[in-house]
């Protein structure tokens, strides 16, 4: 299981990587970060998956190829993958959720008419 903490430093440093990047220029190169972060991902994953498939097995241990591909380079990749989708369902979501209570603030909610409101009961109750 320490490759799944591998992969997860790769794709945050992808993606901190293409923040950074994003604040030296003036204006955004890399518009979707999770998707910049997944880059190095697959790179880092064809490259581990060349190493195993192309060094000996460890003596004593009676694995095969597909399961150490599978278990040290395909599962890392899509759970980093499934997570990286999840953050951008759950930043569209969370965007959607903004937007919508931005609308429902009308020019008819203004707080400064609420305010003035409160002055006038105020004044009416001082007067009883």
């Amino acid at each position: 299981m320490g490759s799944i903490l591998i992969y997860t430093v790769i794709f945050f440093a992808g993606y901190y990587g293409a923040y950074v990047i994003n604040l030296m220029t003036v204006r955004p190169l890399i518009t979707n970060r999770y998707i910049a972060g997944l880059i190095p991902v697959f790179l880092f994953a064809i490259a581990h998956g060349y190493k195993i498939v192309n060094s000996p097995m460890p003596q004593g241990q009676n694995t095969s190829i597909e399961y150490a591909l599978s278990f040290n380079v395909v599962m890392p990749v899509v759970i980093i993958v499934m997570g990286a989708i999840y953050a951008m369902w759950n930043k569209k979501d969370d965007k959607d959720r903004m937007d919508d209570k931005d609308n429902s603030n009308d020019i008819d909610n203004d707080p400064a008419d609420k305010d003035s409101s409160n002055d006038i009961d105020k004044s009416d109750n001082k007067d009883s």
